[in-house]
Formats: structure tokens, sequence, C-alpha cells
């Protein structure tokens, strides 16, 4: 990229001289692609890597629409400004195909009411909107854009004026332009979880579980969804889901997924979604219903059993973020304990071996049509797993979905179907004593209608630090 300043102000090119062969190729070669109804919002990613399918996208764009204005939403990745949203307005970003320009008026309009900092210079390194200038250009000649980059972090309070804001400014033929990537720095498996999550939420319209979903800029969404209910754009498709591992030779454990999505006139065509994450022993003992994404997290300044998933939290301390419930090892309940999202109620029960089977039979019965996840602890011993296997089969044939095993490990690990359900019979070790070297399972599953997705992924414990073991 080459940066030069003209009479206008800055000038972001997003080309060198030697690329028009390549952004000749990257918007005529992507896969084919035929959109039915015009969208008036899409979620696109600004990852290179999907350069070809971006193109195929856009031009199946440009066959049902031509906006005059593009708003266009974006993580802040570098943090430039002070605000919660950062604009620029003296900006020509040159491209092989031509200058796209920025819609000034509108963009005055952000900065003079104080809803949007000014930041030209944020724009010469930021991705989230350059990546898709040539689009724009090739496929939209005559369109301008409002640039728009969001904050992490930055909530409802701060969105939603900019949300009116853009419904009182946008015209009837104008697009709303989510620029996002999904699941980053974790292996394949755990980025399918990932997606499961935040394409319930998209597609549900579930504005406050989207700050929880593992996505690099919720924010980005978030308005694009506000600004399509006030318009009555609010069905929701996924026309492509990606993944960078897809193009690796080995196991990626740093690949990002991406999700395309068109949202056309309507209402949501709501899916049946919860999500539930599962380790065996652990220190940490709780139920969790978030798992926020902490930039400022030092390991070094933790003093608890935390600190020892440094290996696991990676690059950014992603691969917690998106489930609706984390089973963490929790300690017995006397009472069963009930959450609920995207229309799935669960009920998680805590039993013993002390107790009567054929009453815990009859409560897990009675919770229907509820889902219900049955935690089970033998007193005291260990249980033989053809023990562990009876009781899981009889709690599931009662309409149980998910059957635990919270006992002391041994050197087995076992996870497997039965009927509607999945038993976890061993976990293993998740997070045990500091000094311990030793070997688990994690279970990810979405309980949908009609059933149950689910997942195991290994883990080696080495002096009490879990680490995931490579997907394939």
């Amino acid at each position: 990229m080459v940066l030069a300043t003209s009479a206008h102000g800055l000038r972001v090119d997003s080309y060198y001289p030697g690329d028009v062969l390549m952004w000749r190729h990257l918007t005529t070669a992507g896969p084919a692609l035929v959109l039915g109804e015009p969208p008036r919002g899409v979620v696109l990613p600004h990852h290179s890597i999907e350069g070809l399918r971006v193109g195929g996208f856009y031009r199946a764009l440009a066959d049902v629409v031509q906006p005059p204005t593009i708003y266009l939403l974006s993580p802040n990745h570098f943090e430039a400004g002070t605000q919660a949203v950062v604009t620029g307005e003296d900006l020509e970003f040159e491209t092989v195909f031509g200058t796209l320009n920025v819609d000034v008026d509108r963009v005055e309009e952000f900065v003079s009411s104080g809803l949007a900092q000014r930041v030209d210079a944020a724009f010469t390194k930021e991705h989230g909107v350059f990546f898709h200038a040539p689009y724009i250009k090739r496929f939209f000649p005559t369109a301008k854009i409002v640039p728009l980059l969001i904050r992490w972090g930055t909530g409802p309070t701060d969105l939603d004026p900019i949300v009116t804001k853009i419904l009182r400014q946008c015209g009837p033929r104008d697009l709303i332009l989510g620029s996002v990537d999904f699941s980053h720095y974790n292996w394949r498996s755990t980025a399918e979880f990932h997606d499961r999550s935040s394409f319930a939420s998209i597609v549900n319209f579930d504005g406050e579980a989207l700050f929880d979903r593992e996505i690099d800029s919720p924010g980005s969404i978030y308005v694009l969804e506000q600004v399509m209910t006030g318009l009555g754009f609010r069905r929701a498709e996924r026309v492509w889901q990606t993944n960078t591992d897809d193009l690796a030779f080995e196991p990626q454990d740093n690949a990002t997924s991406h999700q395309y999505f068109t949202f056309t006139r309507g209402q949501p065509d709501l899916r049946q979604s919860f999500t539930v994450l599962l380790i065996g022993r652990s220190r940490l003992k709780q139920i969790r219903t978030s798992w926020p994404w902490d930039r400022s997290y030092q390991a070094a300044n933790d003093p608890g059993p935390s600190k020892f998933l440094s290996e696991l939290r990676g690059t950014e301390d992603r691969f917690f973020m998106g489930s609706d419930l984390y089973l963490l090892d929790p300690p017995p309940s006397e009472n069963p304990r009930k959450f609920g999202r995207n229309g799935v109620n669960v009920v998680v029960f805590s039993f013993d071996s002390t107790g009567s089977l054929p009453t815990q039979i009859a409560l897990v019965q009675a919770q229907k049509p509820s889902r219900s996840i049955v935690l089970y602890r033998f007193d005291g011993r260990t249980a033989p797993m053809v023990e562990r296997r009876r009781l899981g089969r009889a709690f599931v044939e009662a309409g149980a979905e998910i059957f635990v095993v919270q006992d002391q490990p041994g050197d087995e690990l076992d996870v497997e179907p039965w009927k509607q359900g999945v038993l976890a019979l061993a976990l293993g070790d998740f997070l045990p004593d500091p000094s311990a070297s030793s070997q688990g399972l994690v279970v990810q599953a979405e309980l949908t209608a009609p059933g149950l997705w689910y997942q195991t992924l290994a883990l080696k414990v080495r002096d009490g630090y879990p680490r995931l073991v490579p997907d394939r």
C-alpha cells in the first residue's frame, strides 16, 4: 500500500502498479453465486486469503443492487483515536478501477454531532476498510462510502445513536456492509463451535448475545442488524462459511473463520440453539454463561488457577469465547440450575450415587420439553466403565441429552453417543494439580431442534498447563 497526500487530504492506494492483472482475476474468477431478493445489508470478511470468494460475492451482489452509498462498518483493528466510533472525511481510496470517495456530507454529520471522531490517518492501515475499496469501485463505480470503525468493547449505549443516525441518513437503495471476520487464532474444530454460536445469534437477531460471541467486531454486526430491523430487512441468510485451514497443508492453531451473510426483507428464520462447553477435572469449579475476551489479561498477574490456561488462551484469549454455558467441573448442587437462549431451555442436574435412581430418573423425565444435562458423581469410588455406561444410557432414555461423569480421572477417556444424547463417561483432566501431567477431553455441544451436535477436543496436560492436540 502506498500513502500520498492529495489536494483533498489523504489518498490510500490499496494496490501496487503491477497488480492490475491480479485484481482483474480477483473480481472475475471467484465462485459463482446467484442472489435472489436484493439485500440491504451484507457481512463479508476482510481477510485477503478470501479474495477470490469475496470477488464472487460482489459480482453476484452487483447483479441485484447498485447502491449510491455504502455504510462500511469495520473493527478498529489498531484502536485509532479515543472515541468508540472513528470515521474519516478527506480520504481518497485509489484502486486499479479508479478512486473510491467518501460521502463527505454524511460523514460530517457523524463528526459534527459528536457521534464519531474524525481520524483520517486511521485509514492508511485499516484493512477492514481498504480491503473492500477495489471491489466496491469495480462493482459499484459511482458509489461512495461512509466508513465507521468500531472499537472493541463498544456496547449498545454508544452504538444505538449510530444506528439512529444511519436510519435518518440512508436512502432506499443504500447498502450496509459489515466488514467482519469470525473465530480467530484457534484450531478449525474450535472455530466450528464458535461459528455455531455466532450463526444462531445473527440469524435470530439476538443483539445482546452478539457481544459474547467470537467475532472480531460484534459492534459492527450489532449496528447492521439494528439498522436492518429499522428497515424491515430481518431475514439473515448465511451464504458461505469458510476457514483458512481449508488452504493449509497441515493443521493450523491460528486459523480464522469467515461467514458471509445477506439481509433481506422479512422476519428472522429462528434457529433453536444452545451451546455448552464441558471439561473434566478442574480447579476452576465453576458454571459460567460467558467468557469475555480480556485484551489486557496477563497470566503473570493472575494468582488463581486460571493462569494455567495460558496455552489455551493463545494469542488473544479467544478459545473460550462464544458458548452459552460453561460447565467447568462445578461443585454439586441440590437444586437444578436453569438456563435459556434462542428458544432452548436447559436444566442442569447434579446427582450422585447416594440418591434414589428412580427419583432422579423421574426428575429428568418431568423436565420435558426442557433439555436436560446430568452431572453425576459416584460416592467416593471410581466406577467401572460398564456401570457408567449403563447409568448414562438410563438417563438419556429418560430424556437427558448430555450425561457427564464427574469422577477422579483414570487412564481411560471415553465420550460416546447414545440414542438422542451423548455420554461423557470419562473426560480425564483439564486443570488438575499444578504439578500434574496427564490427558483429557473437552466436549463442545450444541442443543438444536431437533437434536444434538457435539465434538470432542483432545488435551495434553503438562505441569498443570492444558494444551489442545491438533485436529488431524
